[in-house]
């Protein structure tokens, strides 16, 4: 079900990106520390109207040397001046230097957990079988292993739902926004079992997010969302492969979706049927309501893969309103990505308008 955003909707679409992205400031440091003061820093300029009340925490294993999970809950403070409690839990995407968090998190597809083993306080009938990815398995463990001053996620907004009535935001991008649409329902399973109301309780914001469960599980969360009033929005960009995956349907059809102007490699070839191939017969699906942002190719940028980076990362960076947070954001992705991939960052830049560019290029990595 395709959705138009009205006004309102379209200023909580933009501020739930903005907090989705800011998670990945710092994603290449080896220490949570850094990682926290890169977040807090740009948090400051990009998510002035939030205050970060819990992380951010930062999750990992022990063979890999970086960070595969990051969290951090918000409150905003214009809905604190009117009396309400809106919070909002926030996740990061793939860190692009994990290798779990990209070949077990984000690859792990071949096999499916059943949603009862993942949350066994999950009321499923008996004719259902919902499942999500064994890669989304490993990062519900991650997520629920995070801990800030002593709390879990689940023991944090437990409290705040049950002193403050609070309404509860969950974004991502990429591999946050799968998050951000299993990890609520699991929120509610464990809600619902302590008495907790879930009566609009929750908002789902899914910016680019991967698929992260069959059908079965699909339609249980629409129960949920029915049931109790539940908004879920999933954010896409028709040109970014992410939100078609893993849906064998949709990836059947990435390879033109640049149309002939971009060249499709024999590499690119080879990582589409890749990913046709891991996605075969498995029934992924979708939550069906969606929104599309505006997008258009990135002329000067060299085939069918550098296309998809673009769309995926910056694409909808475009789609904010405020020129000051996407400039924000598109330097700290530079800054980023200069540490990892100086080439890759010089490809994402040539899109920029020429006063980000420059503004990008002049940009000290390591200023205070």
């Amino acid at each position: 079900m395709l959705i138009q955003p009205g006004k309102e909707e379209r200023a909580s679409i933009d501020l739930m990106i903005r907090l989705a992205y800011v998670t990945y400031a710092g994603y290449y440091n080896l220490e949570g520390i850094g990682i926290r003061h890169a977040i807090r820093k740009i948090a400051k300029k990009v998510t002035p109207e939030e205050k970060i009340v819990w992380g951010p925490a930062v999750g990992g294993n022990l063979l890999d040397l970086f960070s595969t999970t990051v969290a951090m809950i918000t409150k905003n403070t214009v809905a604190e001046a009117e009396g309400k409690a809106v919070y909002t839990l926030a996740f990061r995407g793939t860190n692009p230097t994990s290798w779990s968090s990209i070949l077990v998190q984000d690859m792990d597809v071949s096999n499916m957990v059943p949603w009862t083993l993942v949350s066994p306080q999950a009321k499923v009938a008996d004719d259902a079988d919902p499942a999500i990815l064994a890669g989304a398995s490993f990062t519900m463990k991650d997520v629920n292993k995070l801990k800030y001053k002593g709390k879990t996620i689940l023991e944090f907004l437990k409290g705040v739902a049950q002193e403050e009535d609070a309404h509860i935001n969950v974004a991502g991008h990429s591999l946050g926004g799968l998050t951000a649409m299993m990890y609520p329902i699991w929120l509610m399973d464990e809600f619902r079992a302590a008495g907790i109301s879930l009566d609009q309780r929750f908002s789902l914001w899914a910016t680019g997010g991967l698929s992260p469960g069959n059908s079965d599980f699909v339609d249980y969360s629409e129960k949920l969302f029915a049931d109790h009033g539940i908004y879920n929005l999933r954010i896409t960009n028709p040109l970014d492969l992410a939100p078609k995956l893993w849906v064998q349907a949709e990836i059947a059809n990435v390879a033109t979706m640049y149309g002939p102007s971009v060249d499709v490699g024999k590499f690119d070839r080879s990582f589409i049927k890749l990913l046709y191939n891991m996605a075969l017969n498995r029934d992924y699906t979708q939550t069906p309501r969606y929104m599309e942002i505006s997008a258009s190719l990135a002329e000067d940028i060299d085939g069918w893969f550098m296309q998809f980076v673009y769309q995926h990362m910056v694409g909808y960076i475009n789609y904010l309103e405020d020129p000051a947070a996407r400039s924000a954001l598109l330097r700290m992705l530079g800054m980023e990505m200069m540490k990892v991939n100086p080439v890759m960052l010089t490809k994402m830049m040539i899109k920029m308008p020429e006063s980000q560019l420059h503004t990008a290029l002049s940009w000290r990595p390591f200023a205070n």
